[in-house]
């Protein structure tokens, strides 16, 4: 499909649950992003095409709207600002409305819990290497990631601060795979550090705002005057260049860790 250079995609929600370890903003350092949310809503509600397809942030409200096959704009709250590190297994499930009924399944397989050990032993070699001296991560916002469109997000770059990071990472992910498959732990294509671009790492893809759509329509062509006005707020963003911390965490979650209680107890 050939796509105008400032298309709106809504994507469809996946069914599907993670095991990850990954890092959420620190509520002492989240006030930056939340401005920046407050600054794209004002432009969404100004935005003709935009301004009735209602913002969700609300778990409940969330799953209703996906029930409903409604179009929508899901907005991350302070609590879930995350990105995700490392993943150590992604499960399809029936039906994402029904995800806290699966999850419990899940969870009880013996496989789930060795895996939920092996993230545990993951993030204590993670912590003496990866993190500061108040045992956060800090990443620098790099900006909102724009490729001519909005392919079903809105993200902001988060680039680790700490020197050789993504080298390191890669060592302690090598090794842990490598438990892992003497463990006979499922390791499947989506075990791996998320962080962009794939295989040539430099940030972590920090998501603000998701655009969901249960039936998977086209996109969007007529978003140019709301693509020039996220353009304008990354120009801001670049210029300012600004350094959150991040409390790193194991998690399970939905696609958009809209879940009950996500952190696993004891961890975080």
């Amino acid at each position: 499909m050939l796509l105008h250079p400032h298309f709106i995609k809504f994507e469809k929600p996946k069914n599907e649950l993670y095991l990850t370890f990954s890092a959420v903003v620190d509520e002492k350092n989240n006030k930056y992003i939340l401005n920046i949310q407050k600054k794209i809503i004002k432009i969404v509600k100004e935005e003709e095409m935009l301004k009735d397809l209602g913002i969700e942030e609300e778990r409940k409200c969330l799953y209703k709207r996906i029930k409903r096959e409604d179009r929508f704009i899901y907005k991350y709250t302070p609590k879930r600002l995350h990105f995700s590190i490392f993943n150590f297994v992604t499960y399809n499930i029936v039906d994402l409305v029904k995800f806290e009924d699966e999850r419990k399944i899940i969870e009880s397989t013996i496989d789930f819990e060795k895996l939920k050990n092996e993230a545990k032993k993951f993030k204590d070699n993670f912590s003496t290497k990866l993190l500061n001296k108040d045992n956060l991560i800090e990443v620098k916002i790099g900006g909102i990631y724009l490729s001519g469109g909005i392919d079903g997000s809105l993200t902001l770059k988060a680039f680790p601060i700490k020197p050789s990071f993504f080298e390191k990472l890669k060592k302690i992910t090598e090794t842990k795979i490598k438990e892992m498959a003497k463990r006979d732990l499922p390791i499947s294509d989506d075990v791996k550090i998320k962080a962009c671009p794939e295989k040539n790492y430099q940030y972590f893809a920090l998501n603000i705002f998701r655009f969901i759509d249960r039936n998977d329509p086209p996109p969007f062509n007529q978003g140019g005057s709301f693509y020039k006005k996220i353009e304008k707020i990354n120009k801001d963003i670049k210029e300012k260049k600004p350094i959150i911390k991040m409390k790193p965490c194991i998690i399970i979650s939905d696609p958009y860790l809209a879940n009950e209680s996500p952190e696993l107890k004891a961890d975080c």
